[in-house]
């Protein structure tokens, strides 16, 4: 009878857990940070544009384009590039988090030197060229997921991990 007591318990327990997280998707329990999931190479998986699919449908190599997230719990940065992490610096931001790390502030502005590479990709998601908010409603060891609004637009980014890097303590 007290096994069957303990497994109600874990089993209870697990439902309430399971019905109340940080983020609106994912996982409820990570025994990793916020800044150590989100230190890494991020590929763009998803763009939603008021609710419509876009990247699947946009051919231009701008969409290959990455987001390189590093630096410390104390200070972070986005680095727009195209390859990797040693490839050049398309445009960079700091990277802040609100208290609760439900929100990230940042903005890539458009650098000049790289406007031929960039320009589509700033007009597709023209909302990260600015600073602004984004609500984090997924974020897992390999996936990041991101909303705004931004020009009476609501743009949704769904990412996913390429390459894990090391927190700089």
């Amino acid at each position: 009878m007290k096994t069957i007591n303990k497994i109600l318990v874990i089993l209870s327990t697990l439902i309430v857990l399971s019905s109340c997280g940080k983020y609106e998707e994912g996982t409820v329990i990570s025994f990793r940070s916020p800044e150590k999931r989100l230190i890494g190479m991020w590929e763009f998986s998803s763009v939603l544009i008021d609710g419509t699919e876009y990247i699947s449908g946009y051919t231009n190599d701008s969409t290959d384009l990455k987001l390189s997230v590093s630096g410390s719990k104390d200070e972070m940065f986005v680095i727009l590039v195209e390859d990797n992490r040693g490839s050049a610096q398309l445009s960079s931001s700091l990277l802040y988090l609100n208290d609760n790390k439900t929100e990230m502030t940042f903005d890539l502005s458009p650098s000049p030197l790289y406007e031929d590479i960039t320009q589509y990709f700033f007009a597709l998601i023209p909302a990260l060229k600015e600073r602004n908010t984004w609500l984090i409603k997924r974020l897992s060891f390999d996936e990041l997921w991101i909303t705004a609004d931004y020009q009476e637009l609501a743009y949704e980014l769904h990412l996913k991990k390429t390459e894990q890097y090391s927190f700089n303590q």
